[in-house]
């Protein structure tokens, strides 16, 4: 292996570890503040769009992954996003334009990959609502639209 390549693969990982501490870091602080306020108010402002998408995508239970260790999970996944996209754009030298749209197809396709890895893991650990919950929801959804 030649010196420039060592020097360049040093770099990457340099650069893939301080994005990936900060990352997680600046996640788990907004996650713990999250889970701190759950019962304001104001619930909207403080949802999760992470959870949301696992939910509404492997239709799994919300009220079982708002936990810290879960979010623990959730920050993780986040930080190796962003800090594999920022490393792998770093490395190429391309116009800026081109890097930036690499990044922005990369950043969603690992978005989606990984949660979609991510929830058949919960869905695999029992994570996921059951059948009765869901007619029972339905069910009261019906009964106030008759009213």
């Amino acid at each position: 292996m030649s010196r420039e390549m060592q020097l360049n693969l040093y770099f990457f990982l340099i650069i893939f570890v301080v994005i990936f501490i900060i990352i997680y870091l600046l996640y788990l602080n907004r996650l713990n503040k999250i889970l701190k306020n759950k019962s304001r108010k104001n619930k909207k402002e403080y949802e999760i769009m992470e959870v949301n998408y696992l939910a509404l995508r492997k239709n799994i239970d919300k009220k079982k992954i708002l936990n810290k260790k879960h979010l623990c999970i959730i920050s993780l996944l986040d930080a190796l996003i962003i800090a594999l996209v920022a490393s792998i754009i770093n490395l190429i030298n391309l116009h800026i334009l081109w890097q930036l749209s690499i990044g922005f197809v990369l950043l969603f396709l690992l978005i989606y990959s990984i949660y979609d890895i991510y929830g058949n893991i919960l869905v695999h650990f029992g994570y996921e609502k059951k059948k009765e919950e869901k007619k029972a929801k339905n069910y009261d959804k019906s009964k106030k639209n008759r009213r």
